[in-house]
């Protein structure tokens, strides 16, 4: 928000999402989990084997890609992701609702922090 209480972003208009927004997630992941069996766990340890470090260890933040200037937070299936995007547009579009997204699945992360 700004000074003057009106809203900087569209996050602010719509709100961060809450305790039902959160069931409805697990229910599309669960969902998605019944007709792709292993797909997420695989995509999230492939992800974790690509990010070790040189020494065997997985950074402990996440190994950051250095053409984008970002770190790698998440690797999901692409179809899963607009599932939930379909859902809730604004989850991985806006800083907010991300950081919301990141503090409830800390299961999916690749790195140990964000």
């Amino acid at each position: 928000m700004k000074k003057d209480n009106t809203p900087s972003s569209l996050a602010d208009v719509v709100g961060l999402p809450d305790d039902q927004d959160k069931q409805n997630i697990l229910i599309i992941i669960k969902n998605y989990e019944k007709k792709h069996p292993g797909k997420v766990a695989h995509a999230i340890s492939s992800a974790r084997n690509d990010a070790k470090l040189e020494g065997g260890d997985l950074a402990k933040y996440g190994v950051a890609n250095k053409a984008s200037q970002n770190r790698l937070i998440f690797e999901l299936p692409e179809d899963l992701v607009k599932k939930i995007e379909e859902a809730y547009p604004l989850m991985f579009r806006e800083r907010p609702h991300f950081q919301w997204f990141v503090k409830h699945f800390k299961a999916l992360m690749i790195p140990e922090k964000y």
